[in-house]
This record gives structure tokens, sequence and C-alpha cells, in this order.
């Protein structure tokens, strides 16, 4: 099986056990399907039976592709994780000799994925049956550790000075500041007068507390 591995992506791709072209497109189009009904019905309804009778296809084809639901619901969010990670990589490719810049752009990325509608619904989704799911809690975790590390290194580049225990503490409320637009900006699909404009101040705030 063949893992796609981006420089900044947040997580392996699992592409299911695809072979053939046509085969890669029934992956991405269950992949799709699991995404609707996940989104507008919820975990519970992401039902592998559920999910054959939408794709028009037999379980058991669709068994072929995913054995199970945890198996399609990671790959689902691989594919969310790897889209925002292509970006990033594009990006970064561009100044691989200017942190500041670096991360600057960086920060870019990550408030238009916020700006997403479909990527907020996506994580309110996944923070609250973290609470009482064990498996999706792990995949939080997977995502945040990824995150984490990504961030991290990119902090280390701007300021190499910083102490250990310093970085770390900077880099949580980094993370901790972009996870709450998601909470701010919620269900708005057009962000309100008093949120528009705020990225510059963003930018300046997230600078300040890695290069301080």
């Amino acid at each position: 099986m063949k893992t796609e591995q981006s420089t900044y992506s947040y997580t392996r791709v699992n592409a299911g056990t695809a072979t053939r072209k046509r085969g890669h497109n029934r992956v991405k189009s269950i992949v799709r399907t699991a995404k609707d009904i996940f989104l507008n019905d919820g975990y519970d309804n992401l039902k592998l039976q559920n999910i054959a009778a939408t794709e028009g296809i037999s379980l058991g084809n669709l068994t072929y592709y995913f054995k199970t639901k945890e198996h399609l619901f990671r790959t689902m969010i691989d594919e969310l994780l790897i889209q925002i990670g292509r970006e990033i990589d594009k990006v970064l490719e561009l100044y691989p000799d200017d942190p500041l810049l670096k991360f600057t752009k960086y920060i870019d990325v990550l408030i238009r994925d916020c700006k997403r509608y479909e990527t907020r619904a996506f994580f309110y989704q996944i923070w609250s049956l973290s609470l009482h799911d064990e498996f999706v809690n792990d995949c939080r975790n997977d995502i945040y550790s990824s995150f984490t590390t990504i961030t991290k290194d990119l902090c280390r580049d701007l300021n190499p000075g910083l102490d250990e225990r310093i970085l770390n503490q900077r880099v949580f409320i980094f993370c901790s500041m972009i996870e709450g637009l998601h909470v701010m900006i919620g269900n708005y699909r057009r962000l309100p007068g008093y949120m528009r404009g705020f990225e510059k101040e963003f930018h300046n705030q997230a600078l300040s507390l890695i290069t301080k």
C-alpha cells in the first residue's frame, strides 16, 4: 500500500487497498461520501451500510477498500489534513532561508484553513466525539501532536536561542491561538464586522510571542 507523505503534512494518508486508477477513484468517492455523512449526520450515522447505499455499491464492495468504519474515518481525517499539509509545503518551499517569512506564511495558511466552514465543522465534531470515544480521541491526539511538532520546528528556526521549556510553552500558546479561531469564527459564513481585518494583528501577536 502506497503512503503519500508531505514534508509538513499532519499525518499519513491511507488510500485503502485500491491499486488501479478505477479503484483510486472509487476510494476518493467513498471518502467524499463519508465526509458528507459525517458533517451532515454525525459520527453515529457514519456506518458502512449507509455509505455503501449512498455510493450505490454493495457492502462487500465497500469493505474491499475499507475493512472497518475506523479505517475509513482515519483515511477521511488524513485526506483533510494532507490538503493543508500541501498548502504549507508550497509556501514554505518558497522561503527556505527566511525563517521569519516562512513562519509568517505558515500563519497565513492556518488562518485560511480556520476560515473554511468545512474545516471548522469537522473539528467541532472531532472535539465533541473525543470526549467519549477513545478511537476518535486517539485521532485527535495524533492531529495535535503533528501540528505541535511542525510549529515547534518553525519556531525553533525563528528563535533558536529559546530555552526548550519556554519554546514548548510558547508553541502551546500559539497552537491554542489558532484553535481559538475555529471557535470564535463559529458558524459564520461571512465574518462579522468586528472580526474583519484581524489577520494583521494576529500576525503581530503571534510573532511577538515567538520572537521576544
